[in-house]
């Protein structure tokens, strides 16, 4: 199923995408070893991730690194879960004030980006995505050594 974390729970394996692509495997109560990104700041483990198998659609749940708890799939009831485990955003401490600054001026270039791209072909956010991604880098340039041309 691609680059996910899994849950092993109750006899099945969860798969949910935390956008740090760990690609290990947990139970519920093991610790996640997570550390602040530099170039994420405000970015957290912790949360409600949607997951599942291949027949049925649950929600995980990290606090404090950990994974707390699986729960069915019964809608979109992801600000409950949060309340009800009490997610919090993280401490902004965890990153300088020179990575937020960086940060900051990343999504500034980002947003300016999208807004000329966006004069030209109209405000269509799936449309710059797809020209993002034919754009860059393919995944075997992402991770095949330069060669000499």
């Amino acid at each position: 199923m691609g680059r996910f974390t899994t849950v092993v729970h109750a006899g099945e394996n969860i798969q949910f995408k935390t956008g740090w692509d760990y690609c290990h495997t947990y139970k519920v109560g093991d610790n996640i070893d997570w550390k602040p990104d530099p170039s994420y700041p405000g970015e957290h483990i912790d949360g409600v991730y949607d997951a599942c198998t291949l027949d049925d659609s649950y929600w995980v749940i990290v606090k404090d690194c950990i994974i707390v708890a699986v729960e069915p799939f019964v809608g979109p009831d992801l600000l409950r879960l949060e309340q009800k485990y009490g997610i919090t955003r993280p401490d902004p401490k965890l990153w300088t004030k020179a990575q937020w600054k960086a940060s900051r001026a990343r999504r500034a270039k980002a947003d300016a980006e999208y807004k000329a791209w966006a004069k030209v072909h109209g405000d269509d956010p799936v449309g710059y995505y797809v020209h993002k991604i034919v754009r860059g880098k393919s995944f075997a340039e992402t991770i095949l050594p330069a060669r000499k041309v």
